[in-house]
């Protein structure tokens, strides 16, 4: 068994698996954070009580979900290295690692703040047709008919995204 580091690990694993390329660019921002605070250090000489302190230090700088996602990883890595004996560890550096993130705010909203929006819209995209002039939101006969999309469809942002004007009926 060969002595290895961190990134040699990361190589072997990312070689060993079939990884998206967006999976793969995580792995190797985990490493080069690794490296930032390691060195050169192989891996089997780092401890969970090394494991911490880094986490103390990234956390002064990143968020908790972006350390549990390096944490996540790297702790996939050394998994991988203890079961094909490519470190001398017993035990995962990174387990027990994780920290509670913030709860997210709630994605909804109360059914009467889209009643208000829709019903604004629809003063505004009336105030066009009559004045022929620009409101607040322009042109507000579009963005009503986007809403409407959301209200009636429930359709997700990236598919209302992966629409193109010429889905759109400009014509009644």
């Amino acid at each position: 068994m060969n002595p290895m580091t961190l990134p040699e690990l990361t190589q072997e694993y990312i070689l060993t698996h079939d990884l998206r390329p967006d999976t793969v660019k995580i792995y190797l921002a985990a490493t080069k954070s690794y490296v930032r605070f390691f060195g050169d250090r192989l891996a089997c000489e780092t401890t969970h009580r090394d494991m911490l302190d880094w986490r103390r230090s990234e956390l002064e700088r990143i968020c908790k979900r972006s350390w549990n996602t390096y944490s996540s990883h790297l702790r996939t890595i050394y998994g991988y290295a203890i079961e094909h004996g490519l470190v001398n560890l017993v035990a995962n550096p990174l387990k027990n690692t994780r920290v509670v993130p913030p709860t997210r705010p709630k994605k909804t909203v109360v059914n009467d703040a889209s009643v208000r929006a829709r019903s604004w819209l629809k003063i505004l995209a009336a105030e066009e047709r009559a004045t022929a002039k620009r409101t607040e939101i322009t042109p507000a006969w579009f963005w009503l008919s986007v809403f409407e999309t959301f209200y009636y469809t429930g359709i997700r942002l990236n598919a209302l995204l992966c629409l193109r004007y010429v889905s759109t009926p400009t014509k009644k």
